[in-house]
């Protein structure tokens, strides 16, 4: 009796379905507890981030969307469908945040406050300034962050590092 060899890409087949199955790393760096393989988003009106404490709400059609606990558009609404979700460990992920810098306006004081972004090596998407005639400029930013910790470094370095920094915040959700 021969044996005879099976073709390569067979043998490939069969190998690849002996293996074990990993659960899927969603893009947005969050799971459904009991659920698998269900359409996630982060919500845009509060940009939710690893270390933000976060809920899961059912839509129509779009699946799940992630909010941060205290966003005004979820809280208080008992007619949406809440499930649990948790932000999966150890995420390489980055998320695009919106902070605001309220400062004395001033000769390079936006080169000063974006070489402090630049310096915790984070890269800058959007940048704009306004300057009321109260000599206060108010510049938006949206920053790539990878956790909250991370947000909270950018925030520090500008508000401690420049002198005429008023305050750096995260805006609240509309």
């Amino acid at each position: 009796y021969e044996q005879k060899q099976k073709p390569a890409d067979e043998r490939l087949l069969e190998k690849k379905a002996e293996a074990p199955v990993k659960p899927k790393a969603t893009t947005t760096g969050v799971s459904v507890i009991g659920i698998r393989d269900v359409l996630l988003r982060l919500a845009k009106c509060c940009t939710p981030l690893p270390g933000d404490e976060i809920i899961g709400i059912v839509t129509k059609g779009h699946g799940i969307s992630i909010h941060r606990a205290n966003c005004p558009n979820v809280i208080n609404r008992p007619d949406l469908k809440q499930v649990p979700v948790e932000w999966n460990k150890g995420s390489t992920a980055t998320y695009s945040v919106e902070i605001e810098v309220r400062a004395f306006d001033r000769v390079g004081i936006i080169k000063d406050i974006l070489n402090q972004i630049a310096e915790a090596k984070t890269n800058l998407r959007e940048a704009s300034v306004k300057t009321k005639s109260a000599g206060i400029a108010t510049a938006r930013l949206v920053v790539d962050i990878r956790d909250l910790k991370h947000l909270q470094d950018i925030m520090s370095r500008i508000r401690h590092n420049i002198a005429d920094v008023i305050d750096v915040y995260r805006p609240r959700p509309a």
